[in-house]
């Protein structure tokens, strides 16, 4: 089931996202290798920024904490459907 909902930006000013793509790929330079990243509650940002990691080839794990059994089911299904199913 394609849901546009979460393919959406997330739920942040555009200098915000701009802000943490700056602090991820700055802290992936830094580790020089996996970053890996802990979220509470999933959604749009969950699928954003993994895609946003992987387009930029950089190597990650990406961890949603999410209280809803219902929604966390509907994030997970979108981002199996896009391949990010490491998510």
């Amino acid at each position: 089931m394609r849901d546009p909902i979460l393919r959406l930006a997330p739920v942040m000013t555009v200098r915000e996202i701009v802000h943490l793509e700056g602090l991820l790929l700055g802290e992936a330079a830094h580790v020089g290798g996996r970053l890996d990243v802990f979220e509470w509650g999933s959604g749009g940002s969950t699928h954003y920024f993994p895609s946003f990691l992987r387009s930029r080839g950089v190597p990650h794990s990406w961890v949603s904490a999410e209280h809803d059994p219902g929604w966390a089911g509907r994030v997970t299904d979108l981002l199996a459907e896009d391949g990010l199913s490491s998510v």
